[in-house]
């Protein structure tokens, strides 16, 4: 979290280093982004890694939902059971 929070701040750095000494620029610039812009600035690395993730997780969750649903299957209990 604070490696990206660093990114974060070193592209802005970057980009007010870019626009020019003029301060409007700088401050029309600093304006215009917004704060999911700035928390957007993830890697390719990062986006696959979560992008695998979150596939795991789904294919955990269909199992779990066959689990369940072959729990919820009733099944005739044997003649020694009742009569126990």
């Amino acid at each position: 979290m604070k490696a990206q929070e660093s990114e974060v701040l070193e592209n802005i750095r970057k980009k007010i280093a870019t626009d020019g000494s003029d301060s409007q620029t700088t401050e029309s610039s600093l304006a215009s982004l917004s704060p999911k812009e700035l928390l957007s600035s993830e890697s390719a690395e990062e986006k696959a890694r979560k992008s695998q993730t979150t596939q795991k997780v789904q294919q955990e969750i269909e199992k779990l939902r066959q689990t369940l649903g072959q729990r919820k299957v009733v099944k005739e209990l044997p003649k020694e059971v009742e009569t126990a």
